[in-house]
């Protein structure tokens, strides 16, 4: 009987940790002819609930699609069909669109219960459909007809060309307090398409947003509930609810208050089962600790084994368990970084199935340890703050032991607030890897205006995770805002080398680069291994460490990048077009391109530019708009319907100010 998991968590809960939630099973993503699907909503909610025996299904038919006649029979048949404590059914709505040609195409989200359609194209500045800061705002400024809640969205099925140009991908994810305040889910698996998207929830979390995870079926030809993805191993993707009763009010605010987890079910019996504790607050929440170990709390239940649990804060990996049963209770502990940081559970079963929940964040305010972003932060002469003060920081090491320095233990950590040079003089011990989880304490110094800690103690915590993803920025960024970036691991682009002398072995040496956006300096330490090799030829993508060298008071200039070795430098293939034409295109790169692909504009496309693409038979097949001071357009290479497009030869058209040029593009799947 399928309550009889469910009940059983009414005597599991978790001993002495307060309220007890059940977990409910739920499909929050679905289409019926209302909109592009098959079937009416009676047959939906039918199926849903006797076939494929979910607790809760949710219609989210396209708004642009619903009339608010059929927008009023959906919320109708999801009141009659919603029987308490056996089936709850929802009255949704799938918005946005995903045109790779319509100026302010954002992508798709789901909301739920609102009390009318969303409004579309009234052209009165509030054309929602294309407009993402619109949508935010009616969000948190209608009601759902259930609770009388603000009503908020999930984002779904977040790949990178849903929607056009700057404003695909919910503007790639912008940070938005408006929101924040609007978004509560995201979808990682979508039963439509056969793509993960694991990355992009944790840009989404790296970018500061708060919301929980999904998993859904996107239905449109049926099998409401229990839908196989052939894409994906027929895996049936849902999405976990905690909720203190199966109760369409509860459900609702479960969902707004992130209490879910998602799932990949196969076979269709072996569902999944979580409950998630950081010191007594359940997943989902937000809250505060002054505790110097905070303590969780997860039971991971199934039909099938489990073989790994982990624990990840702000995306890396912290600790680990191999439970090797379908039943598990773990209670890892973690020593928090100073500020807010968000710690979330990944499991996989011996088949192969991923469970993965919502985030706790926890705002540190420990005494034991210092923000890195304030031990960098300078005053008004570009000197630090904490000058000469003792701190102590806890964080990841970017920069290795030996790196740039045979004498000196002169290295670089990163916490989820920023990086900062350690500099322990005379001796390089202990050895220090990338990937460490270290302790530092020291006096804050600056060495011509880079901020570091000086003769520190350093312990090793742990070894062996993964260091922090590079932020990505562009070679005007570092020498325009390098403080902002002082200490941070990073990456650019699409650069070239515009000056300078590639230096020979055992010399240091700077040269700029440009990835259109303007030039910075790139400083080659001899320490490395890149002395004395080949100098790039073509476009390169760079990683490396933003520091500071600037010989003269005040200290507000002289940031660069900083590369730790030739695996942080890789050549592109690309062209620079050359052309009798009107100067709108500079280059594209790579190219061939096997999907990713960029056009860096010419001197004279500054105004607001279309991109046209089209095969060797002149067929259209995609296009993006540019806003003005636009300098990089990216393109993936997919269809108006988000298919990647085949192997072949294809021409881009850049049209500004009445004028047009063209340029070959290659693909190579």
């Amino acid at each position: 009987m399928k309550k009889a998991l469910f009940l059983m968590l009414l005597v599991l809960g978790l001993a002495g940790q307060g309220h007890a939630y059940n977990v409910y099973y739920g499909n929050l993503h679905a289409h019926c002819s209302y909109s592009d699907g098959i079937g009416t909503p009676q047959e939906a909610f039918v199926y849903a609930r006797d076939s494929a025996m979910v607790d809760i299904q949710a219609l989210t038919d396209h708004t642009h699609m619903l009339s608010a006649a059929e927008y009023s029979n959906l919320r109708a048949y999801a009141s009659m069909y919603t029987q308490d404590g056996m089936f709850v059914a929802i009255a949704g709505q799938e918005h946005g669109s995903l045109s790779t040609s319509r100026t302010g195409a954002f992508g798709h989200m789901n909301f739920y219960e609102a009390t009318s359609l969303i409004p579309q194209y009234d052209n009165g500045g509030d054309d929602y459909r294309y407009n993402l800061a619109g949508t935010y705002w009616w969000l948190v400024n209608h009601t759902d007809g259930i609770n009388g809640e603000p009503l908020y969205g999930a984002f779904n099925h977040p790949y990178y060309a849903g929607g056009t140009g700057a404003d695909a991908q919910f503007h790639h994810f912008a940070y938005s307090v408006n929101g924040d305040s609007a978004m509560s889910l995201t979808e990682i698996r979508n039963g439509k398409r056969g793509e993960s998207y694991e990355s992009e929830y944790f840009e989404v979390l790296a970018k500061g947003w708060h919301v929980g995870v999904s998993a859904n079926q996107d239905n449109h030809e049926g099998m409401w509930g229990d839908q196989p993805n052939p894409n994906s191993g027929d895996d049936i993707y849902l999405t976990g609810v905690l909720a203190d009763t199966l109760t369409k009010e509860a459900v609702l605010q479960a969902l707004k208050d992130r209490r879910t987890f998602a799932m990949e079910v196969n076979p269709k019996t072996d569902r999944m089962g979580l409950l998630y504790q950081c010191d007594g607050h359940w997943v989902g929440e937000v809250f505060e600790s002054a505790a110097d170990t905070i303590h969780f709390d997860v039971t991971l239940w199934a039909q099938n084994d489990f073989i790994s649990v982990e624990l990840i804060r702000n995306g890396i990996q912290i600790d680990y368990a191999s439970p090797g049963s379908n039943y598990c209770e773990w209670h890892p502990e973690d020593e928090p970084l100073f500020g807010e940081s968000y710690y979330l559970i990944r499991a996989q079963q011996t088949d192969g199935d991923y469970l993965w929940s919502s985030p706790i964040w926890i705002i540190s305010t420990s005494g034991n340890w210092d923000a890195i972003s304030e031990v960098n932060e300078d005053d008004t002469y570009g000197e630090p703050l904490l000058l000469g003060q003792q701190v102590t920081v806890k964080g990841i090491i970017t920069v290795a032991t030996g790196t740039f320095s045979t004498t000196d233990n002169d290295v670089f950590v990163q916490d989820a607030t920023g990086g900062v040079n350690v500099v322990k003089t005379g001796t390089q011990s202990p050895s220090l890897s990338v990937g460490d989880s270290v302790t530092v304490s020291g006096i804050v110094d600056h060495y011509f205006g880079l901020t570091r800690i000086g003769s520190p103690a350093i312990t090793v915590e742990a070894t062996g995770l993964d260091e922090p993803e590079p932020a990505f920025i562009t070679t005007g960024g570092v020498a325009a805002d390098g403080e902002m970036y002082e200490g941070l691991l990073v990456r650019v682009e699409g650069a070239e080398i515009t000056g300078g002398t590639w230096p020979a072995q055992g010399q240091d040496g700077s040269v700029t680069v440009d990835d259109g956006s303007g030039a910075c300096t790139m400083f080659i330490d001899r320490d490395t291994d890149i002395d004395g090799s080949d100098e790039p030829s073509a476009q390169i993508d760079i990683v490396g460490v933003v520091t500071q060298y600037d010989p003269s008071f005040p200290y507000h200039s002289g940031y660069r990048l900083v590369p730790r070795s030739t695996g942080d430098i890789s050549s592109q293939a690309g062209i620079d077009v050359v052309s009798d034409g009107p100067g709108l295109i500079g280059r594209v790169l790579p190219n061939p391109s096997r999907g990713h692909l960029r056009i860096f504009f010419g001197k004279n496309a500054g105004g607001p530019k279309q991109v046209t693409f089209y095969d060797v038979t002149g067929r259209k097949v995609g296009s993006v708009s540019a806003a003005p001071g636009t300098a990089v357009l990216d393109w993936e290479a997919a269809d108006a319907r988000g298919r990647d497009l085949p192997s072949g030869i294809y021409f881009a058209e850049v049209t500004a100010g009445g004028l047009s040029e063209r340029t070959k593009v290659v693909l190579v799947r």
